[in-house]
């Protein structure tokens, strides 16, 4: 079936064209459906035609499209049901051939275990509570998959399982695995029933099921706004989520959790290849001079005073704090880590990825039955880590399960996250959890599942959940706008910021210096020279005279070209601060690049008298001398230059060379256009000596001769 042809028609409002690509896919199966459709629709046309009046027309065109999307989801699941190979219809093969499996059954179950289980812990028995523990666990992946399989709901499937979520002896556990299924089956097709009752648990009382749920309606409203324009009850629903104060912020902050995981990608890579190598690099250097291994922040404090001075300049207490920031910040820092563990059998069983963590899992019961040697179990230690998502203390529980027990408390010892205990959390920190551990389960089901293919990514392009319309109410508030324009840019996404940063001062007018120069700065790492100036310039009305504006906004103006005032703002920034040596040398860089080589050289023979041997100003001093033809200063003062420096660059060679060329020493000076060349290439190198062809032409070096002495260096490079 051509699936995405026809929803792409139904999509652009291309009704007829939906319906004949139904006709001609659906057979005899659903003719009479499409037939129906098509009799409504030809009869709203002709009225049309006939100049009738109908204010329902624009309601009715919605519902004809809903309709049709609704059969086209109804004929791709005839379709696939009994032959399709994809992971989906494997298991709604499975559960059509369990009649007696109903949501209704499970529930029974489920709220039974809840009864059960604290009886038989009471008196003792291991073995009934084992057999609890593993009934439980096929009912819950039962609720998952009833959830999350099958087509549209109708009104009385939508009450068994609203009935089922909100039975009162329901586990939360189960509840949040009940959220994920929605969650799934509204990413693979819209279903208005099911969308209303994930939108309706966004208002649960339980703070988990609430941040699962905001999580989902943001995600699939993302994934579905072009469609959900032909459901008004579920567009109104939203509409009164949003108008809710409480309830926007927390999809407020559902929202700045999903966004964390933009940078999951550039902290793993940071990770592994770059901190932990270090890492490992340094201890073993630090093991050598002090016969221990340095762990963690902690031990670093307990060091003695010369051992962590030398660990300072070691960079790895920089390194460490690094981790800890991101840790507490809520960014995902265990992809790399736990990424090889998503392969234990546990996972091949889709609602295992989105199970909230739970000590009565079989899986981890078998995996650690025991304690580590400070009493307390493994499992509460990883309970108690709210650093881990979800997917990850399984990981690391059945990891664990495989770690001789002597070894497992030092394990846990380094994975304790001390004794915090769950009433001590609020509400609002309990949803943010949640929401932030949620968001990174999502993350490594999208990302690592062996058959990721075969769902939508919900964590594709997650910057786009910030530009919803239905969501304006939550990411266009002045508050959300600048909160996500701050995160933007502490990230160094400044792309991004500078939009948010613009919309907050449009929603606001605000006139807020910090700010602006925040935003100032995101235009300049945006490479958005104009606007950034007109935003320093801003910023620079509020706060006047302000070095580090003013010195931006002259930086923006070289780049622009606009040397003369750029210079302007130089001066200015010289005449307020007549120590600031870089202002005065950025003056004499403007004065060379208008050709003020006397007035440039004025300024940079005091710099040098004052501070002898700044190889800044000697480099300015020697193209100045090259400049106005005083071959023998030029030569003196790049002599001088290469013996204060230990890294001379290629235009430091190429200078140098003209220096030595110019003043008839052409051997010496063919050796450092040769380092020039080799440092950035013989095509460089021959462009500079047309650059420069105005200081050896004054010397009598013409075409010819640059053109031998470019020759001379390839050759020379081609035998490098």
């Amino acid at each position: 079936m051509e699936y995405k042809k026809i929803k792409d028609f139904i999509l652009s409002r291309c009704l007829g064209g939906a319906l004949a690509a139904l006709r001609d896919e659906c057979g005899g199966r659903f003719a009479g459906d499409v037939a129906a459709l098509d009799v409504t629709y030809q009869y709203m046309k002709d009225y049309m035609l006939d100049g009738c009046d109908d204010p329902m027309r624009g309601r009715l065109f919605d519902d004809l499209l809903a309709k049709a999307y609704s059969l086209l989801n109804k004929a791709y699941i005839a379709d696939n049901a009994t032959s399709s190979a994809r992971l989906y219809f494997q298991k709604l093969r499975t559960y059509r051939a369990l009649p007696s499996v109903t949501l209704t059954s499970v529930a029974r179950g489920l709220t039974a275990f809840a009864e059960e289980l604290p009886v038989q812990r009471l008196v003792g028995n291991q073995h009934t509570i084992d057999g609890l523990c593993a009934k439980h666990d096929g009912d819950r992946r039962d609720l998952f998959c009833l959830l999350w399989l099958g087509g549209e709901w109708s009104d009385a499937d939508r009450r068994e399982a609203e009935e089922c979520i909100n039975a009162p002896s329901m586990p939360a556990a189960d509840r949040l695995l009940a959220v994920s299924a929605l969650h799934l089956a509204l990413m693979q097709a819209f279903d208005p029933r099911r969308m209303l009752t994930v939108i309706g648990l966004c208002s649960d009382n339980d703070p988990a099921v609430r941040a699962r749920a905001c999580v989902t309606v943001v995600l699939v409203t993302r994934e579905h706004q072009r469609l959900l324009r032909l459901y008004p009850d579920v567009t109104a629903a939203i509409d009164l989520l949003t108008d809710d104060a409480a309830r926007r912020a927390e999809m407020q902050t559902a929202v700045m959790q999903l966004l964390k995981t933009m940078e999951t990608t550039k902290i793993d890579h940071r990770f592994n290849k770059e901190i932990i190598p270090e890492l490992f690099k340094k201890q073993s250097q630090l093991k050598d001079r002090f016969g221990t291994e340095f762990i963690d922040l902690e031990s670093f404090n307990e060091m003695k005073p010369e051992w962590r001075d030398e660990i300072e300049k070691s960079g790895i207490a920089d390194r460490l704090k690094e981790i800890t920031e991101l840790q507490q910040e809520g960014y995902d820092i265990y992809l790399g880590a736990f990424s090889h563990m998503k392969s234990f059998t546990f996972f091949g069983e889709v609602s295992n990825w989105f199970l909230p963590f739970d000590t009565d899992s079989m899986a981890v019961r078998r995996a650690l039955p025991g304690t580590t040697g400070s009493g307390k179990t493994v499992m509460d230690m990883i309970l108690r880590s709210g650093s881990l998502c979800d997917s990850d203390k399984y990981s690391f529980c059945l990891m664990m399960g495989g770690v001789p027990e002597g070894q497992r408390a030092m394990l846990s010892a380094q994975m304790d996250t001390g004794d915090e205990t769950e009433a001590a959390v609020t509400d609002d920190e309990r949803f943010a959890r949640t929401a932030n551990a949620y968001a990174q389960d999502l993350y490594r089901f999208y990302k690592l599942h062996p058959q990721r293919t075969q769902f939508t990514d919900a964590m594709a392009e997650i910057s786009t959940v910030l530009d919803i319309p239905l969501l304006s109410r939550v990411t266009g508030a002045p508050g959300a706008l600048i909160a996500t324009a701050e995160t933007m840019f502490k990230r160094g996404r400044y792309e991004l910021a500078l939009g948010y940063y613009d919309r907050y001062f449009a929603a606001t007018r605000a006139d807020d210096g910090g700010l602006l120069q925040k935003a100032a700065y995101c235009a300049q790492r945006s490479g958005r020279f104009d606007e950034a100036i007109r935003l320093y310039t801003q910023a620079d009305a509020i706060t006047p005279n302000n070095k580090w504006i003013l010195s931006h906004i002259a930086s923006c103006l070289a780049i622009e070209g606009q040397t003369g005032r750029a210079l302007e703002y130089y001066r200015l920034i010289e005449l307020l601060d007549p120590s600031d040596d870089s202002a005065t040398l950025q003056v004499c860089k403007c004065l060379i690049q208008l050709g003020e080589f006397e007035k440039a050289l004025e300024k940079l023979y005091k710099m040098e008298y004052l501070t002898p041997g700044n190889p800044a100003v000697m480099r300015m001093i020697g193209w100045c001398q090259l400049e106005t033809g005083d071959r023998s200063a030029a030569l003196d003062y790049y002599t001088r230059l290469f013996a204060a420096t230990g890294h001379p660059s290629a235009d430091d060679h190429a200078n140098f060379a003209h220096a030595l060329w110019i003043n008839g020493r052409g051997r010496e000076a063919l050796e450092h256009y040769t380092a020039a060349a080799n440092a950035r290439g013989t095509d460089w190198l021959a462009k500079t000596l047309g650059d420069d062809a105005r200081i050896l032409g004054r010397a009598g070096i013409g075409p010819t001769e640059r053109d031998i002495m470019a020759d001379m260096v390839r050759g020379a490079t081609d035998k490098d």
